[in-house]
């Protein structure tokens, strides 16, 4: 259910709840469940991350907004790492040098 989940659009979904409720218990189950539906083989991720993109973005921007809540700085560098990890040998770069260009 997660692949198809994905090639519905629930990461545009999720981005704009992030884009929308920015408390920080509601991040970090919001970072918990878009890394459950990313941990997949990465070309079933791939299609819908680039279609998201601003995601990544959203996710650095609200790491750097909470520098000192740990449980969600934990949380969303668990993802950031998960999907560089993932995507670091496809063919598709954009998104491991823009997690690494952010620090």
């Amino acid at each position: 259910h997660t692949a198809g989940m994905l090639q519905a659009g629930a990461l545009n979904v999720l981005h704009s709840w992030l884009s929308e409720h920015r408390n920080p218990e509601f991040v970090e189950e919001v970072f918990g469940l878009i890394y459950l539906l990313c941990d997949l083989p990465s070309e079933v991720v791939i299609e819908p991350l680039m279609n998201e993109l601003e995601l990544l973005s959203t996710v650095m921007e609200l790491l750097e907004d909470a520098p000192l809540n740990m449980r969600l700085q934990l949380t969303g560098l668990r993802l950031l790492a998960m999907l560089m990890t993932r995507l670091q040998d496809t063919e598709e770069k954009e998104v491991p040098m823009m997690i690494a260009e952010s620090g």
